[in-house]
């Protein structure tokens, strides 16, 4: 599942211009990748896939999607570079997604797709299903 789409990776990751020249098959590879990425940290705490989300899951993928198409073009460290902004955001992002992975930050609009009970004759709890007893 990607949080993000082309068009968010443009206006969220890179600009449409830094974009240019980027094969759309290798932008798709780098939102699935970071989406992956993302997905592991939410894991932790969420049943995936998630049926919703809010536009800061939607950043972090961008923002790591953003980050690993511009180190495979080439990459300018130096201080005060638009490149070292880059990385800042993603050493932002990951420790976001490490405070998410802690459950200190719950992202926006998250819903996942973890069973919910409702209902029926137990008053709404969890209900175990299991093999029949074997008389042990």
């Amino acid at each position: 599942m990607n949080y993000a789409t082309l068009e968010q990776l443009a206006t969220i990751g890179l600009s449409s211009k830094a974009l240019n020249g980027i094969p759309i098959a290798r932008q798709q590879l780098a939102l699935q990748t970071a989406s992956d990425v993302v997905s592991g940290y939410l894991n932790r705490v969420f049943t995936l896939p998630l049926t919703q989300f809010g536009l800061d899951v939607t950043r972090a993928t961008c923002v790591l999607a953003a980050y690993d198409l511009r180190v495979s073009l080439g990459f300018n460290p130096a201080p005060g570079s638009s490149d070292e902004e880059l990385r800042l955001r993603v050493e932002q992002t990951t420790q976001w997604l490490r405070d998410v992975a802690k459950g200190l930050v719950r992202p926006v609009g998250i819903v996942d797709s973890g069973v919910v009970v409702s209902g029926g004759s137990n008053g709404g709890a969890a209900v175990a299903i299991s093999d029949p007893p074997r008389g042990w």
